[in-house]
């Protein structure tokens, strides 16, 4: 580092030796052009005059850029037109900016000395990775930002986001930037993403792609989940009938029994044997509880991509043959392993409500004050990722009904500041959520977790 920061000035002076008089308005002018932003050349120009500017951009270590941004945000909010927009719209155009600036810049250089400067390469790069490139250069240079990011992303994602770093590490940090680094609603974001997907994630590494229908399946949109799984089939992502049932999963969750079927008969025709996984969604697909307890084979639950998405298939089957004890049981055993999966704990939370009913005194407490705990668990666990929270939160404020609590009912299921819930008011869907989610197999389709 030291070596580079030495070098700085004499580069600089250097690469502004070889720029023609008039350079500074020049290179404004183009670059402004270039983003198409509505902003003072005489301000841009400015900035470009003084020579921390150029240390920095030859330098470009990650906290030189950092620098740059901020500076350059600065003196756009310098600008009237710039100061009615947002804190994020100026940054995203500072950033814009500078990416310009930089290729106007190398592009006037002769090449002995554009290969000279330390970062050419880093910043050409760069270049394409359009909003958050400040971010995604950290996130790239401190494994702390990327295991924040990740915690903040569903498990499954996260865990394919993880492998992707042994990919494509720049394809990875920018997916992980562009899912974490807003406030917008994550099915908002997956829905634009997959509208227009770029290059670098529509025929980029597998694993991106599985990040990213992890997401949206988590998220509930079940289109765009199918649609990301059927990609990955189509670009020969290793066991393509995997990712093809996937597919046939999300079609059934979006109502689309034909695209099902028609996916499914591709799977299982590519398949040089039975494949376990498949038939394990088609048995889900079908709904038959018989049927799911057969496909829940050894295969499946020794592995661990799937033996989460299995054990809850199994516990719903198990209750809906008459075994509600024995699906309890099945879901303790799953929740000790796994005490962050949200579809165990919601699940297991509604048939410790459904066993309550048919009991009285100590049980009944028990069962229910057990229910509302694992409800709250998979509501927090999931507000971690932005996940649809209200699932849970409106679980727990009926057995806290059911408890006689109408204060923690009160607490759980009004908006703040009334209360805790983070969306609408969920104590007056209740009702509704007990009529329509039921405990039926077809509910595994929504587990926001595959393993």
């Amino acid at each position: 580092m030291g070596r580079r920061r030495q070098a700085g000035p004499r580069l600089a002076e250097a690469a502004i030796d070889q720029l023609r008089p008039g350079w500074e308005s020049r290179l404004a002018k183009r670059a402004i052009e270039a983003c198409d932003l509505r902003v003072s050349k005489r301000r841009v120009r400015r900035w470009l005059s003084t020579s921390e500017v150029w240390e920095g951009i030859v330098r470009s270590q990650t906290d030189d850029l950092v620098k740059l941004v901020e500076s350059l945000e600065a003196a756009l909010r310098r600008d009237r037109r710039q100061r009615r927009l947002s804190d994020t719209q100026v940054r995203d155009n500072a950033e814009a900016l500078l990416n310009a600036i930089v290729a106007e810049f190398l592009s006037e250089l002769d090449p002995s000395l554009a290969v000279n400067i330390t970062h050419y390469w880093e910043m050409w790069e760069l270049r394409e990775l359009g909003r958050g490139q400040v971010e995604i250069r950290q996130m790239l240079e401190d494994t702390g930002r990327l295991h924040d990011a990740l915690e903040a992303l569903p498990r499954p994602t996260g865990r394919a986001l993880e492998h992707g770093f042994e990919d494509s590490p720049v394809s990875a940090a920018r997916l992980a930037v562009y899912l974490t680094g807003t406030s917008r609603p994550p099915r908002d974001l997956i829905a634009e993403l997959w509208a227009e997907p770029p290059d670098w994630l529509a025929s980029g590494s597998h694993r991106l792609l599985l990040a990213a229908a992890e997401f949206a399946a988590a998220h509930d949109v079940p289109s765009i989940a199918r649609a990301i799984f059927e990609r990955m089939a189509d670009l020969a992502a290793p066991d393509r009938p995997r990712w093809l049932a996937r597919a046939a999963l999300a079609a059934a969750n979006a109502g689309d029994g034909q695209g099902a079927e028609a996916l499914v008969d591709r799977a299982r025709s590519i398949a040089e044997q039975p494949h376990g996984f498949v038939e394990f969604c088609v048995a889900l697909i079908s709904e038959d509880p018989d049927v799911v307890l057969a496909a829940v084979s050894d295969e499946l639950l020794d592995s661990e991509q799937d033996r989460a998405m299995a054990l809850v298939a199994r516990a719903q089957a198990q209750d809906l043959t008459g075994r509600l004890d024995d699906a309890i049981r099945t879901l303790d055993d799953l929740l000790t392993e796994r005490s962050d999966l949200t579809s165990g704990l919601v699940t297991q939370a509604r048939l410790l409500a459904k066993r309550a009913t048919e009991q009285s005194g100590d049980s009944r407490f028990a069962d229910l004050s057990k229910a509302k705990e694992r409800s709250l668990a998979a509501r927090d666990e999931r507000r971690k990722w932005r996940g649809p929270s209200a699932e849970g939160a409106g679980l727990a404020a009926e057995v806290a009904f059911n408890l006689g609590n109408v204060d923690e009912v009160l607490r759980i299921g009004l908006p703040r500041a009334e209360g805790e819930a983070l969306e609408e008011r969920v104590i007056t869907r209740t009702g509704q959520r007990r009529s329509s989610s039921g405990n039926g197999i077809g509910s595994s389709r929504h587990c926001p977790e595959t393993g």
